[in-house]
This record gives C-alpha cells, structure tokens and sequence, in this order.
C-alpha cells in the first residue's frame, strides 16, 4: 500500500522526494471540519482508506475551522461555546477513528503552528487543544506539536529562524500563516522522525 497519505500542505511533500517514497496526497482547498456542506473530509477519507489502505497518514486541520458550526438539525453553534467544542470534538474524534481502524496504521495529526496575528493565533491554540485532547484518547494517533519549532527563542512567532549552522531562514510567507518552502524542509523533517518514532518497524515501509 501507498506509505503516506498528506493534507493539506505542500511542504511536507518534501518528505516523499527526500526518501524516494510514494505517497496518496489530497487536499481541499478552504476546507475543513467545519463545513461538512461544502467538503465532507470524514467520507473521503474514509473513500481513501478503503480505496488505498496506506500504512501512514498524516492529517492537518484548523486552519479554516474557527468558524461557527451548522449541525445536522439545522443548529447554529457559536464557535468555541461549549457546544460548538462538544461537536468540533466529535468531529476530530470521527476522522481519527476512521484514520485508525486498521491497528497497524501510523496516524499523525499535525497541529497548526504559531500565527502571526494574535487573535487567529489564540483561536488555532483552542484547537490545537482539541486535536491533542482527543488524539490523547488513542494510542493509534500521534500529535504533533509544531509551536516551539517556529517559535523564537522567547516563545514568539517568528518569521525568520536559524537553521542548524545557525543561518536565518524564512520558515513563513508573508500572509504570517502559511510554511514557507524552508518551513515545509522542516516540517517534512519532523514527520519522518516522527514516524520513525512511531512504528520499531518503520523501516520496512522505506527503499
């Protein structure tokens, strides 16, 4: 089966190419959990598991989350209300079931990383809490946590950050949301450590 499954962002395809793997990669653009009407996420990755069977996947959301919630009742929930939580929860914890149903799966769930913008920074922390509440839960679900990799050396975010040799590089783009393509090097560098982490047996799945 195909050894990785990617969303949503670009750089952490980097990973594939620095490894000589395959991958199974999809993303949508301004989707999320939010907003099953528009993109429904818990079917095609379900479609995808069924169809691939892929021995990683690695899942990013949050980004357009923040917003409030439409339930299948035709409820408006306020975003961040205790049941906006409740549902947003029951959501995270459906595509992590999903992503788990075969035991021998390593599921990564990246969190999102620090944001320029305090008020949208503070909004992607609570839901990072989420993610890493509910992949807690399981042990088939690995979270990662990329704040104190894009922060500086005083827990800020930072758009310019040393590298090992202790070179400045842009690890943002200027929107101070996205991964630049540094940024995504070393995301992409964390993932394989994390995964190596993850599974004694990870090497089998690599040429």
């Amino acid at each position: 089966p195909p050894p990785f499954f990617f969303h949503p962002h670009d750089g952490i395809r980097d990973a594939q190419e620095s490894r000589g793997l395959g991958d199974v990669y999809k993303r949508q653009l301004s989707s999320g959990l939010s907003r099953p009407d528009y993109f429904d996420w818990p079917t095609r990755i379900a479609e995808i598991m069924t169809e691939h069977d892929p021995d990683v996947i690695v899942l990013m959301f949050g980004g357009n989350d923040a917003q409030n919630i439409r339930t299948a009742d035709s409820r408006w929930l306020e975003r961040f209300s205790a049941p906006w939580t409740d549902e947003y929860r029951r959501r995270v914890g459906l595509v992590m079931d999903i992503a788990t149903a075969d035991e021998e799966r390593i599921v990564l769930w990246v969190g999102q990383p620090p944001m320029r913008a305090a008020g949208f920074d503070t909004r992607m922390q609570l839901l990072n809490e989420v993610y890493q509440a509910e992949a807690d839960e399981r042990l088939g679900v690995h979270y990662v946590d990329l704040r104190s990799m894009f922060t500086d050396a005083s827990g800020k975010y930072a758009r310019y950050l040393p590298d090992s040799s202790g070179k400045l590089v842009d690890v943002r783009l200027s929107d101070g949301v996205h991964l630049s393509h540094w940024g995504g090097e070393w995301l992409s560098k964390l993932l394989l450590a994390e995964i190596s982490r993850a599974s004694d047996g990870v090497g089998e799945l690599w040429p």
